[in-house]
Order: C-alpha cells, then structure tokens, then sequence
C-alpha cells in the first residue's frame, strides 16, 4: 500500500542530485597512516622470502633506531635502512599509505 502511495507521489517530490561514489573518491585522497612497527613486521614477511629480515641497532630509543638487513644466520645483507624507500620498493607500502615516524 505505501509502495504504491510512493510511486504515485513520485514525480511531485523534489529530487536531490545524484553523486555517486566515483566523484567521491576521484576528489578525495585517502591517507592511511600506519605505524613503525607495523611498517616493520610488514618488511619482515618481504624479506622473509628472500631469506632476509629486518633488525635493529642494540641501544636508543626505539624511534631514533637504526635499522639494518640481515640474513637468516645473522650475517649483515645492508646497514642503515630507510624504511620508507625499502618499503616502496619491495611493495609493503601502497601508494595512498603514510608511514607515522
């Protein structure tokens, strides 16, 4: 009954514009922030594959450390990573995400 009542009435309401989610999403950027950690424990599962890991310098505070690449028996592979620029390459970190340093 109200159905019908709707369709009737329909073309006397007033009709608001049509946005769709393609002009939403086309204006708008999304930024996701991820953290340190979960930026690391993401490097570790790329690295993995390769037989590699991520680990940091003894000592300091966890925000100031150093990081460096190691393989699987401990030996040195590169020292003092930027976690950004490695994250990018090896496709940890999507275009859209920012990393909170």
């Amino acid at each position: 009954m109200l159905n019908r009542e709707l369709a009737r009435r329909a073309p006397e309401l007033p009709r608001r514009p049509r946005t769709g989610a393609r002009s939403i999403t086309r204006t708008t950027k999304r930024r996701i922030t991820i953290s340190k950690r979960a930026l690391v424990q993401r490097l570790n599962r790329r690295l993995r594959a390769d037989g590699a890991r991520l680990k940091g310098t003894p000592g300091g505070q966890s925000n100031r450390r150093d990081y460096r690449v190691v393989d699987l028996d401990g030996y040195l592979i590169t020292d003092n990573v930027n976690l950004v620029r490695l994250a990018r390459q090896l496709g940890a970190l999507a275009p859209g995400e920012v990393v909170a340093l």
